[in-house]
């Protein structure tokens, strides 16, 4: 069994381990963390937990999740950025959909997005008048972290730029006797625009492993030099400069809408569905893994040129 959890609370500090998302729902605890009595979130059970029915829980010696092992680690990029010297690759996006434009790097064979997307995606849904945020509605906190977004309006499930996604999200709920049942999207490994601009597109699971150098590796590499709570900043060695955006919930053990963890952690949806309910993310902190999570909170977003380079 796997069991993972997300901390809701308004300040976090969170070291998460896991053995990958199942699909039959069974769960265990793999992982250290520190919480303080905040409140736990299981992905897959679809419950809330409290953390003081928690203790020692110690780190696996397993490095596997979907689609990566400890046999099949990826390839380790060659930093190219020093503490005195800058060798990365940059370049420019302009986005013609709303004239922004975003820093570039190339990592090994990809071009990737060296800032997060701030297209203002605002499809309603069933239950909110946007699927985009600016972290505590600042349009400020828009301008340096970018916008979070439901997992539905990362795939585009509107379609209004593709058809890679569409319908991929909440909106595919249905009733089934006297239960509600979901539908998954069935992607399996297409190529997923989303809300990328034209000609790049949402990383999958594997392509944000490659980049940070797989599963559970050190995030220093990818994570800005600056802009980190409590002096965790990273050495950005490979231009990739992740900052801390936090995450916004619907669905808090609150009661109510949450922005939390700016400063402290990034999380960016990846292009590949867990469950009906659940899509695989990239969590980035001191370490950096990936896991499953509802696609009904808000995170980050990070394009991918969809052109590999020789």
């Amino acid at each position: 069994m796997t069991r993972r959890f997300f901390v809701f609370p308004l300040l976090i500090s969170l070291l998460l381990s896991s053995v990958g998302c199942s699909d039959d729902k069974s769960s265990n605890v793999v992982g250290q963390s520190s919480f303080s009595g905040d409140t736990l979130y299981s992905c897959s059970q679809d419950e809330f937990y409290s953390s003081t029915s928690l203790s020692d829980i110690s780190i696996s010696s397993s490095s596997e999740t979907k689609g990566i092992s400890s046999s099949s680690a990826p390839t380790i990029i060659i930093p190219c950025k020093t503490e005195t010297e800058d060798n990365c690759e940059y370049g420019t996006l302009v986005d013609d959909r709303d004239g922004q434009t975003y820093k570039t790097v190339k990592i090994g064979n990809q071009i990737w997005m060296a800032e997060n997307l701030n297209y203002a995606y605002l499809q309603p849904t069933s239950t909110l008048d946007s699927s985009s945020w600016c972290y505590d509605n600042d349009p400020e906190n828009c301008k340096k972290y970018g916008r979070l977004y439901l997992w539905s309006a990362a795939m585009d499930s509107a379609a209004l730029f593709s058809d890679d996604g569409k319908k991929c999200g909440l909106e595919r709920e249905f009733q089934c006797g006297t239960e509600l049942c979901c539908e998954m999207c069935e992607i399996m490994d297409r190529q997923i625009r989303g809300v990328c601009p034209a000609g790049w597109r949402l990383p999958s699971e594997k392509d944000w492993l490659s980049v940070s150098d797989g599963f559970y590796a050190s995030a220093s590499s990818i994570k800005s030099d600056i802009g980190w709570n409590d002096d965790s900043n990273g050495t950005n060695s490979k231009g990739l400069n992740v900052l801390p955006a936090g995450i916004f919930s619907q669905r808090s053990s609150y009661g109510a809408d949450v922005f939390a963890a700016m400063g402290v952690t990034a999380y960016f949806w990846t292009s590949v569905e867990m469950s009906c309910r659940e899509a695989y993310y990239m969590f980035v902190e001191s370490v950096s893994l990936t896991d499953c999570f509802p696609k009904s909170v808000g995170m980050s977003i990070r394009c991918l040129k969809d052109v590999i380079l020789e």
